[in-house]
C-alpha cells in the first residue's frame, strides 16, 4: 500500500486520492481476510473423507 502512496507523493504521473487508497486497502483486507478463513478450515476436507 505504500508503493502507490509514494508514487502519488513524488510523481504526477501517479494520481490516487484518498479513496482510491482506501478502496485498495479494502480490497487487499478482504482478500487477505479470505486466505486466512481459508486456511484456518483447511482441515475439513480430511474430516468429511474419513
Amino acid at each position: 500500500m505504500l508503493l502507490p502512496l509514494l508514487a502519488t507523493l513524488v510523481t504526477d504521473e501517479v494520481k490516487w486520492d484518498v479513496a482510491d487508497l482506501a478502496i485498495f486497502g479494502a480490497i487487499l483486507a478482504a482478500a487477505c481476510g479470505i486466505f486466512e478463513l481459508a486456511a484456518s478450515i483447511k482441515i475439513w476436507p480430511y474430516r468429511i473423507s474419513t
